[in-house]
């Protein structure tokens, strides 16, 4: 029986047509984020010690600490605003037979945000989402056609 998804819960799954390796280096670097996630962020840099910040497209100043293990898919990121505030990004990638992988990524409205604001989160969201997808795919079909010359 299918449970309900709290409001305050948002879900977003992708299929992405790329080996899962491949995927898993584009998805658990955080210095990919720029580009795989406009709406998120504009900008990020090691701070050297397993931790990095980010300026998201606003300005604000982010603290980016990768949660990770390949071996079982788990790309998973707290984020800490310089209120403090505190969100985690939970992502799980998994290996499909058709050699593509499914790219879930669950969101928790945090403390703090409006409506309004998480509203505009989950949209956000989703078109980092297809953009990161995109952005894949083209990076593999190079590197593809690339090996195969």
């Amino acid at each position: 029986m299918q449970q309900p998804i709290p409001v305050n819960t948002h879900i977003s799954s992708l299929l992405i047509n790329v080996p899962f390796d491949f995927l898993w280096q584009q998805l658990s670097n955080p210095l990919n984020f720029p580009q795989l996630y406009p709406h998120w962020t504009s900008q990020v840099e090691s701070k050297g010690n397993g931790e990095f910040e980010g300026v998201a497209p606003e300005g604000d100043l982010l603290t980016i600490t990768p949660y990770i293990s390949k071996e079982q898919g788990v790309i998973d990121f707290k984020i800490v605003a310089p209120t403090g505030n505190e969100e985690l990004s939970r992502s799980r990638i998994f290996p499909l037979k058709t050699g593509g992988c499914m790219y879930i990524h669950l969101a928790v409205q945090w403390e703090g945000i409006d409506h309004e604001g998480w509203e505009a989160f989950k949209q956000g969201t989703d078109r980092d989402l297809e953009n990161a997808r995109v952005i894949i795919e083209q990076q593999y079909r190079i590197i593809s056609q690339q090996s195969a010359i």
